[in-house]
C-alpha cells in the first residue's frame, strides 16, 4: 500500500508532524483519512473537529430539539388536561426563531469546514453531506417565510427535517441505519408471513365467532353475534392488537362464554403468532446484525491500521536504506497529539521501556501504536504503600480481605431490613420518625463513611480514584453524611417547632431523601451472583453502547410527535356537561371512561408521551380507537405504521444490541459496542 502523503525534504517538518498528528488523531476516533493534508486543508479540518466547534455543534442540535417545547403550541403547562382548558405561554415571535438561525448557522460553518477539508470531490460521493445542505437551504426558506408571516403559521416544515441534522452529523448512527436497511428484506419477508397469518386468522374467526341467522319473515339475513368481529377490517385490527396481549382475553371472553372450544383459536393464535412468529423476527434481526457486526470489528480494525500507517509515511526518513521515524519525532507526536491522557503516558512509558529513545522502523511504529486499541487503563488493586506499623498492616489486609466484604454484605442487609420497618412504619401509623430509628441510621451511615476512609487509605488516592464505582461511592456517602446532618440539626430544634406543620413536613422530606440515598449503597447486594454482576455491566454499559441506536430512537419519536400534531391537533374534544344533576357518561373502557385526557397530540410534550403508550401498547386501542371515533380510520396508518418501525424494527434493533453486549462480556471482549461501530460508512 502506498501513500501520496510521504514526506520528503521539502516538505516541512512542523507540517509533517501535524499530518501525522492529525492522522493518529483520525486512527483513535475512527475517521476517515480520505481529507486533504495541505496546510490550510489541516486548518479546516482541525477546525471542524475542534473541541469549541465540536460542543457548540452538539450544543445547536440539543438545543434544535427541545425548541418545540418552547415553540407554539408550547408545552409550559404544568398539566397536559384538556379539561382544564389551560393556555400555554407563548414567546414572542423572532426568539425561537433567532435561536433556530444560530443554530443553523453553527451547523452550516461546520458542513462547510468539512467540505474544504476533504474537497468537492469527496463531497459529490458524499450523499449525506449533499443532502444536509439541500435541507440547510430548505430550513433557511421556511425560517424566512415563518418570519415573513409573523410566526402566525402552524405546519412548518423545517421542524419535521432537524432529525436528519443528528443522524447525518453522526457515523454511529448512520451505521445503524444501513444495518437496519440491511435488515428490510429479511424484515419484508417475516412481516409477509406474520400479515398472511393475521389474515388468515381474520378470515377464520369472522367464520367461527359470528352466527348468522336467516330471518324466515323478513327472507334476510341477521347476525345474533355479540362478539367484536363484526367486519373484515375491525376483526383484522383487533386480532392485531390481541398479538400485542394488550385486549387478551377482553376480546374473546363473550364467545368463549358460550363455548369454552372457541379457546383453541386464542391458544393457537397466539401461540403461532406471538410465541414463534415475532420471535423469529427478531432473531432473524438479531442474525442480519450479528454478521454485520463482525464484518464491521474487521472494517474498524483496518481503518485505524490504515490511518497509523499513513502517519508513519509522512513522519519517515530513509537511512542505509531502512524507513525509518525519527525520535525526535516520536516524543513530538506523542506529545502533541490529542488523545487520552492515560493514553500518552502509556505511549510514552512503553516507547522509553522498548527503544530507549532510539529511531523505529514501520513495524515498531505499528506496533507502538497498537496500544490505541485498548479500551481503558488498567485497574489498580494493589495497595501503593505499605504502612511500617504491625498494626497498620494488619488493618489494612482485613480492609481488602473477603472478611471485612463479609461485613459490608451483612450491613447492608441490615440496612435494607431496616429500611423496610422504617418506612412501613412511618407510612402506616402517619408518625414522624423517632429517635431511635435515626440513631439507627446514623449507625450505618457512620459504616458508609469509615468503610470510604478505609478503603480510600487502604489502596491509596491512585488507585481508589481510578474504578468509578469508588468515585461514585465516595459521592454517594459525602451526600448521605450531609444530609444526616442537616436532619440532625433539624430533629433537635424540632421540639422548639412542634406547632409549625411546614417544618415538620420539611423534616419528614429530609429523612426520606436520606433513606433513598441510604438504599443506593445496598445495591452491592445484587453483585453477589455471577449473573447479577454480569448484569450490572450490561446495565452499567449500556448508555454508551445504546448511544447510536438511542438516537435513532428519539429521532423516530421526534419525527412523529412533530407529525402528529400537525395530522390530529386538537381533534379530541371535551364536551363538558352543563347540568350538574346528569353529568354526561361514557361507553365503559373508553379514552374518556379512562379519562385519558392528557393523552393527545395538542402540544409536543403531550405527544412524546402518547407515542411512548403506542409504543408500550397497554391499551393502545382505547388511544387508536378515539383517533379513529374523532377523525376516520385512516388514523391506523400513522399508529400502525408507528408500531411496526418502532416496535416491531428498532426495538428489536435495541434487544440485538443488549444480547450482543452480554455476549462480549462473556467473552472477555474489552471491545465495547460503541468501539466497533465508531468508524466511517
Amino acid at each position: 500500500m502506498t501513500f501520496l502523503c510521504c514526506r520528503s525534504d521539502s516538505i516541512d517538518e512542523n507540517l509533517a508532524l501535524k499530518q501525522a498528528r492529525v492522522l493518529i488523531e483520525d486512527a483513535e476516533n475512527y475517521r476517515s483519512i480520505n481529507h486533504k493534508l495541505d496546510k490550510h486543508s489541516l486548518i479546516m479540518y482541525e477546525l471542524s473537529h475542534g473541541l469549541r466547534l465540536t460542543i457548540l455543534h452538539r450544543a445547536s442540535l440539543v438545543i434544535l430539539f427541545l425548541l418545540p417545547f418552547f415553540e407554539w403550541p408550547s408545552s409550559l403547562t404544568m398539566s397536559s388536561d384538556i379539561r382544564l382548558k389551560l393556555k400555554p405561554p407563548n414567546l414572542p415571535c423572532g426568539v425561537t426563531e433567532g435561536i433556530e438561525f444560530l443554530c443553523l448557522l453553527i451547523i452550516s460553518i461546520q458542513s462547510i469546514l468539512l467540505s474544504g477539508a476533504f474537497g468537492l470531490p469527496w463531497v459529490r460521493e458524499n450523499p449525506w453531506l449533499i443532502g444536509k445542505y439541500i435541507f440547510l437551504v430548505i430550513y433557511l426558506l421556511d425560517l424566512i417565510v415563518s418570519l415573513s408571516l409573523r410566526c402566525s403559521e402552524y405546519y412548518r416544515i423545517r421542524r419535521l427535517i432537524r432529525p436528519y441534522f443528528l443522524i447525518s452529523s453522526s457515523q454511529l448512527m448512520k451505521k445503524v441505519l444501513k444495518c437496519y436497511r440491511r435488515t428490510l428484506p429479511t424484515l419484508f419477508n417475516l412481516l409477509f408471513l406474520l400479515g398472511f397469518w393475521l389474515i388468515s386468522a381474520t378470515l377464520v374467526a369472522m367464520c367461527v365467532f359470528n352466527k348468522p341467522n336467516r330471518d324466515l319473515t323478513k327472507n334476510s339475513i341477521v347476525n345474533t353475534t355479540t362478539t367484536a368481529f363484526t367486519d373484515f377490517y375491525d376483526t383484522l385490527f383487533s386480532l392485531l392488537v390481541l398479538l400485542t396481549t394488550t385486549n387478551h382475553p377482553d376480546i374473546l371472553i363473550p364467545p368463549y362464554n358460550g363455548n369454552r372450544g372457541t379457546a383453541i383459536f386464542s391458544i393457537v393464535y397466539l401461540g403461532v403468532g406471538l410465541y414463534v412468529l415475532l420471535n423469529i423476527l427478531t432473531a432473524a434481526v438479531y442474525s442480519e446484525f450479528s454478521g454485520y457486526l463482525m464484518s464491521s470489528v474487521q472494517t474498524r480494525l483496518m481503518r485505524r491500521r490504515v490511518a497509523t500507517r499513513a502517519a508513519f509515511e509522512v513522519l519517515k526518513y530513509e537511512h542505509n536504506g531502512i524507513e525509518l521515524v525519527s525520535s525526535d519525532d516520536i516524543v513530538g507526536l506523542i506529545k502533541t497529539v490529542h488523545i487520552d491522557t492515560w493514553k500518552k503516558d502509556t505511549l510514552r512509558q512503553v516507547y522509553f521501556m522498548r527503544h530507549c529513545h532510539g529511531n523505529i522502523n514501520a513495524k515498531q511504529f505499528m506496533q507502538l501504536f497498537k496500544i490505541l486499541d485498548l479500551s481503558g487503563p488498567a485497574n489498580q488493586s494493589i495497595p501503593e504503600q505499605i504502612p511500617s506499623l504491625r498494626v497498620a498492616r494488619i488493618f489494612q489486609t482485613w480492609i481488602m480481605s473477603k472478611g471485612f466484604e463479609l461485613v459490608r454484605i451483612i450491613i447492608s442487609v441490615f440496612n435494607v431490613v431496616f429500611l423496610c420497618v422504617d418506612i412501613s412504619y412511618s407510612l402506616s401509623t402517619g408518625k414522624y420518625p423517632g429517635v431511635i430509628m435515626r440513631i439507627i441510621s446514623w449507625g450505618f451511615t457512620i459504616f458508609y463513611v469509615f468503610e470510604q476512609i478505609s478503603f480510600l487509605w487502604a489502596y491509596g488516592q491512585k488507585a481508589f480514584f481510578s474504578k468509578k464505582s469508588n468515585i461514585f461511592g465516595l459521592f454517594i456517602v459525602a451526600i448521605i453524611f450531609v444530609v444526616k446532618l442537616i436532619e440532625l440539626t433539624l430533629l433537635l430544634i424540632s421540639h422548639q417547632m412542634q406547632h409549625i406543620s411546614q417544618f415538620r413536613m420539611t423534616i419528614w422530606n429530609i429523612v426520606r431523601l436520606s433513606n433513598i440515598l441510604l438504599l443506593t449503597r445496598t445495591t452491592r447486594l445484587i453483585v453477589l451472583f455471577p449473573w447479577t454482576r454480569l448484569v450490572v455491566s450490561v446495565l452499567a454499559d449500556l448508555p454508551s453502547n445504546l448511544t447510536p441506536v438511542l438516537g435513532i430512537l428519539i429521532s423516530a419519536f421526534y419525527f412523529y410527535a412533530l407529525l402528529g400534531m400537525n395530522l390530529f391537533h386538537d381533534v379530541i374534544k371535551y364536551h363538558n356537561s352543563t347540568n350538574s344533576s346528569n353529568p354526561e357518561t361514557y361507553q365503559c373502557g373508553t379514552y374518556q371512561e379512562l379519562q385519558y385526557w392528557s393523552i393527545h397530540f395538542n402540544d409536543f410534550a403531550a405527544s412524546l408521551v402518547l407515542l411512548w403508550d403506542l409504543m408500550v401498547v397497554n391499551n393502545w386501542q382505547i388511544i387508536v380507537f378515539a383517533y379513529q371515533q374523532a377523525v376516520n380510520r385512516w388514523v391506523h396508518i400513522y399508529m400502525i405504521s408507528w408500531w411496526l418501525f418502532v416496535v416491531v424494527g428498532i426495538l428489536s434493533l435495541t434487544t440485538a444490541f443488549i444480547i450482543e453486549v452480554i455476549i462480549c462480556l462473556l467473552n472477555n471482549n474489552s471491545l465495547s459496542i460503541l468501539n466497533i461501530f465508531m468508524f466511517s460508512a
